[in-house]
C-alpha cells in the first residue's frame, strides 16, 4: 500500500474506508467524530489517526457490529504505521532499526485483525529478516508466535506447532511469561484439535501456570475455556461445566466479553451433549446476548446454529432451520470453516428429523467437504455419529453400522470415553 499522507488524502482514505462499510452515513460519521477531536476531515493529520480509529470504531459499533467496526478502525491505523515505516526505510541506528521491526510487526497484527491473512504473514516474514543482525528476542518471540495462530486459524497444524515452539523457546529465553503461556496455549490448541487431549491438557496447564503468575485474569479465563474443552471432548462433562463456570469469573471481571460469550456457548453444548436441551438453549441465547452487546458476528452465529441443534433434537426442526439459515451468511462472510462444518451438519440434523432423507444427506456431505479439510478427527467423528442416525432412521442398518463403526473407532482412538458408549448403545440397538 503506498502513502500519500497529505491531509487532504488522508480524509478521502478514511471516507473511502467508510462508505464501503457504511455507506451514506460515512460522512456524518467522519464529519462527527472530526469536531469532537477540533479537527476538519481536510486537514487530518497523521498524528491524529489512533485517537479517530477509536472514535469512529466507538460510532459505528451499534450499526455495524464488532467485527465490522474493529476492521474498519484497523484499517485507518494502517496509515499511521505506513507512515512510521516510509519515515525508517532506512534506519540509522539499531533503535531505528527496532522501531521498523515493531511497526512492520504492528502492521502484521493489524492485518490478522482484519483477516488479511497472507500480508500478515509478509509483513512478519520482513520482519524476521530484519532482525536477523540483532537481538531482539522478546520482538522475534512474538513475530513466530503470531504465524503460530495464522496457521493455527488456517488449520496448518505442523506449521503452527513449528511457530510456536521457536516462539516459546525465545520467550523462554528471557523469561516471558506472557509469551509462554501464549505459545503454551497455542500447542494446546493444536492438540485439542488433533484429538491428542493428554498433550493439550500438559500445554493448558502450562499456560494457566504462566497466566496466574502475572496475574491476568483475562489470559486466565481464555485458558479455563480451554480445559473445559478438553473435558467436554472427553465426556468429563461435570468438570467442564465447573471450568467454564469459573472462567467467566475471571472474563467478566477482565470485561473479556467475547470470551464471556465463547465460555456461555460452551456451556450450552455442554448442556446439549447432556440432552439437557432447554438448558442447553438458555446458555445459547447467553452467548447470543453477550454477541449482540458488543456486536460480535461470530459469537451471534455460533448461538444461533447451537441453539439450532438444541431445537432440532427436541422437536424443533423449523425454527432449527431458520436460525441455520440466518447463521450460514455469518460464517461465509467470517471464512469460518469450523462453524460452516458444524452449521451443515445441524441442519442434517434438521432434515433428518423432519424425514427430508436428500436433504439431510446433502448438508451432511456438505458439512463432511468442509471438516475433511479441518484434520479435526473429533469433529469427523461427530459428523459420522449424526450420520448414522440418519441410515438408522431410514432403515439402511448396514450403511448406519458402517458409519457408526467409523464414528467408534475415532472417539477410542482420541480417549473420548463417553462419546464412543454413546456411539456403541446407537450401534446395538440395529
Amino acid at each position: 500500500m503506498a502513502l500519500n499522507k497529505t491531509p487532504f488524502h488522508l480524509g478521502m482514505e478514511i471516507r473511502r474506508i467508510l462508505l464501503k462499510e457504511v455507506g451514506d452515513i460515512a460522512i456524518s460519521v467522519l464529519d462527527t467524530q472530526c469536531e469532537k477531536m477540533g479537527i476538519k476531515p481536510n486537514s487530518i493529520e497523521v498524528s491524529h489517526l489512533t485517537t479517530l480509529s477509536g472514535l469512529i470504531t466507538n460510532a459505528i459499533k451499534p450499526t455495524i457490529g464488532y467485527d465490522r467496526a474493529t476492521k474498519v478502525g484497523k484499517e485507518i491505523q494502517k496509515y499511521k504505521v505506513l507512515a512510521e515505516l516510509e519515515e525508517l526505510k532506512m534506519p540509522k541506528s539499531e533503535y531505528e532499526a527496532k522501531r521498523q521491526i515493531n511497526a512492520l510487526v504492528n502492521m502484521g497484527n493489524i492485518c490478522i485483525t482484519i483477516g488479511e491473512w497472507d500480508e500478515a504473514l509478509d509483513y512478519y516474514r520482513k520482519a524476521l529478516n530484519n532482525i536477523k543482525n540483532m537481538k531482539y528476542p522478546v520482538k522475534e518471540g512474538e513475530i513466530y508466535r503470531q504465524i503460530g495462530h495464522i496457521y493455527k486459524r488456517r488449520s496448518s497444524w505442523d506449521d503452527a506447532v513449528k511457530n510456536f515452539m521457536k516462539g516459546m523457546l525465545l520467550a523462554r529465553q528471557i523469561s516471558d511469561h506472557m509469551g509462554l503461556s501464549d505459545a503454551e496455549r497455542g500447542l494446546g490448541y493444536v492438540n485439542w484439535r488433533r484429538g491428542r487431549y493428554d498433550e493439550a491438557m500438559v500445554h493448558f496447564e502450562k499456560s494457566l501456570e504462566y497466566a496466574k503468575k502475572i496475574g491476568r485474569d483475562d489470559t486466565i479465563g481464555t485458558t479455563l475455556i480451554e480445559f473445559g474443552l478438553v473435558h467436554s471432548d472427553i465426556g468429563k462433562l461435570d468438570d467442564a461445566i465447573n471450568y467454564y463456570h469459573d472462567s467467566i469469573e475471571y472474563l467478566v471481571r477482565a470485561k473479556e466479553y467475547h470470551q464471556v460469550a465463547r465460555a456461555y456457548n460452551n456451556l450450552g453444548d455442554t448442556y446439549l451433549q447432556r440432552e439437557e436441551y432447554p438448558k442447553a438453549v438458555e446458555y445459547f441465547q447467553k452467548c447470543i446476548e453477550y454477541g449482540e452487546k458488543i456486536k460480535h458476528d461470530m459469537m451471534i452465529a455460533w448461538g444461533l446454529f447451537n441453539t439450532a441443534e438444541a431445537q432440532a433434537k427436541s422437536g424443533k426442526p423449523d425454527e432449527a432451520i431458520k436460525n441455520c439459515e440466518k447463521a450460514i451468511p455469518i460464517l461465509e462472510k467470517l471464512d469460518d470453516r469450523i462453524g460452516l462444518y458444524a452449521v451443515h451438519r445441524n441442519l442434517g440434523v434438521a432434515h433428518k428429523v423432519k424425514k427430508n432423507w436428500e436433504e439431510a444427506e446433502e448438508n451432511f456431505k456438505k458439512s463432511q467437504k468442509v471438516v475433511d479439510e479441518l484434520n479435526s478427527p473429533f469433529n469427523i467423528a461427530h459428523l459420522y455419529f449424526e450420520w448414522g442416525h440418519l441410515y438408522k432412521e431410514k432403515g439402511d442398518k448396514k450403511k448406519a453400522k458402517e458409519i457408526f463403526t467409523k464414528a467408534i473407532d475415532i472417539f477410542d482412538k482420541l480417549g473420548a470415553e463417553k462419546f464412543s458408549e454413546r456411539t456403541q448403545k446407537a450401534l446395538d440397538t440395529l
